[in-house]
């Protein structure tokens, strides 16, 4: 059995097996480049399994070597060999919605919504700058623009317009279903705003189902949007109509009193201290004055041999 390290664990979806596939970069909001499988029409983002867990306490966190990596290991059989592999790195391909790298481009320039742009002239203008579209089918690319952009046709040729309406409407679509699903499920980030809203000055565990829901929907918009520009996001939070001021009072006041609880405890932790050391003091004090000091041994003088009073009794006469 063969021995390797620093080696790639691709995980793919059973559709993906048997077929040739090409990882290309691309460009996200935050202006930095991650990399996608492409398929015919369908993309994947990979995503690297690293050992950090965000959503684990620092007191359950998982103990790691020095090299910072998890300590993992896995064995790999078929019917004719076998390999050990030593730490590898373990990278998900999970389904993309190209839509969201175009309207990270398309967002961030007027040249796209000022007026209709044939469909050449969109892969000229992005492709100067982005080499990586002529790697995609234009039926994918078609399905991207057909979401985010308004469309006429002339001379049975399409004309498309960046909209910035029938994004936020788009994206809008998809928190909705997303909210849907976190709700009806036992997902970890249930657990996760739990914790987040917990009052710890309360007595009661149940956290106010108007304010839950409010968070879910404020996470859900977030996941979604963590793709595209900060501006779009507010469109789509405008498009649906949600108002997360009750949240962010209960937050500032959650804040608040978190404060409190963290300033008396540190004050209780004060007093213990300073009680425990007034204790130390008093008690060695007290065994000063009641004379509990340790007494002197009382020192015998030395006999020489011969010289003591019994020794002449003895003595033959």
């Amino acid at each position: 059995m063969l021995v390797h390290s620093d080696t790639r664990i691709f995980l793919l979806p059973a559709s993906l097996e048997s077929t040739q596939l090409d990882i290309i970069q691309l460009p996200l909001a935050n202006k930095s480049v991650a990399s996608f499988l492409v398929k015919e029409n369908q993309v994947f983002e990979l995503k690297n399994l690293g050992s950090k867990n965000p959503w684990l306490k620092n007191d359950k966190s998982v103990t790691l070597p020095r090299t910072g990596g998890a300590v993992k290991s896995l064995i790999i059989e078929t019917d004719e060999s076998g390999a050990v592999l030593q730490s590898p790195d373990m990278i998900m391909a999970t389904k993309f919605d190209l839509s969201f790298i175009f309207i990270t481009i398309m967002a961030e320039s007027d040249t796209f919504s000022k007026r209709y742009i044939s469909y050449q002239d969109i892969l000229d203008t992005i492709g100067s700058q982005n080499p990586w579209i002529n790697d995609l089918s234009d039926t994918l690319i078609i399905n991207c623009l057909g979401k985010i952009c308004e469309t006429v046709v002339e001379n049975q040729e399409t004309f498309y317009k960046y909209s910035s309406e029938k994004t936020a409407e788009m994206l809008s679509e998809k928190v909705n279903k997303l909210e849907k699903s976190i709700s009806n499920s036992s997902f970890v980030i249930n657990d996760t705003i739990r914790q987040i809203l917990h009052d710890p000055s309360s007595a009661n565990l149940e956290i106010p189902s108007d304010i839950y829901n409010l968070a879910v929907m404020q996470h859900c918009i977030d996941l979604v949007c963590c793709y595209i520009p900060f501006k779009v996001r507010e469109s789509v939070i405008k498009k649906m109509g949600s108002d997360f001021s009750p949240l962010d009072a209960y937050m500032k006041e959650l804040k608040q009193k978190k404060k409190a609880l963290d300033a008396a405890e540190q004050a209780m932790n004060e007093v213990a201290a300073s009680t425990a050391n007034a204790k130390k003091a008093n008690a060695k004090l007290n065994g000063k004055a009641n004379g509990k000091t340790k007494p002197k041994k009382k020192q015998v003088a030395k006999v020489a041999v011969g010289k003591g009073a019994l020794d002449g009794f003895f003595k033959r006469s």
